[in-house]
C-alpha cells in the first residue's frame, strides 16, 4: 500500500504523518495503529518493532 493510500485511509490532508511513522520519528496513535493494522491486515505488534538492547 501506497504512502498516498495511506493517507486517504486515514483521511490526512498531507502524507507526513505517515512519513514520520516509516522513518520513526514519530509512533501513531493506539487509535491510528488499531486502524493501520486493520488496513494492512497484519497484528499490531508486527508493526511495532522494538529493538533489544545487547548487554555485553
Amino acid at each position: 500500500m501506497s504512502v498516498r493510500e495511506l493517507q486517504e485511509a486515514f483521511g490526512f490532508e498531507t502524507p507526513q504523518a505517515i512519513y514520520k511513522w516509516q522513518h520513526g520519528t514519530a509512533l501513531p496513535t493506539i487509535d491510528n495503529l488499531v486502524i493501520l493494522s486493520a488496513v494492512l491486515d497484519v497484528r499490531m505488534d508486527e508493526i511495532l518493532v522494538l529493538q533489544e538492547r545487547c548487554v555485553a
